[in-house]
């Protein structure tokens, strides 16, 4: 009778230690699987952030090459000519216009309506002055 009480205190041990360690490797697995599952949400999380880069340089891409092909036309490649060589067409008369009356003329109309004159008179001055353009560029020499 002993004998028996101590192989069911045997099983005992054994099942109750068994179901223990079952517990513990399922505690465990689960727990693994949690930590794997954030890591994955965390990378998709990477991916998608990675993913919209991706499509931002693609655009820029997009636009580099089309200012490429904007740069290597005639019309830009004439238009930049003109303005950082101070070239021209053969056969084309060039203009040039000096930027110190500019500031003349704007404070001098000014002046004109600070002295209390009337705005028929800075009338007259454009006409003038579109009178002289059209001689200058129209006028036989």
């Amino acid at each position: 009778m002993r004998k028996e009480i101590r192989q069911k205190k045997q099983r005992s041990f054994f099942s109750s230690f068994a179901i223990v360690f079952g517990i513990i490797f399922l505690a465990v697995l689960c727990l693994g699987i949690v930590q794997e599952y954030a890591k994955r949400s965390e990378l998709d999380r990477e991916v998608a952030g990675l993913e919209q880069e991706l499509e931002k340089l693609k655009f820029q891409k997009n636009n580099f090459l089309s200012s490429i092909e904007t740069y290597q036309t005639e019309f830009f490649v004439e238009q930049e000519a003109r303005t950082k060589f101070n070239l021209k067409k053969p056969g084309e008369k060039v203009s040039v216009i000096p930027t110190q009356g500019i500031g003349l003329v704007s404070s001098g109309n000014n002046q004109l309506a600070a002295n209390g004159q009337d705005s028929f008179t800075v009338t007259e001055s454009a006409l003038q002055n579109a009178l002289n353009w059209w001689d200058y560029f129209f006028k036989q020499t």
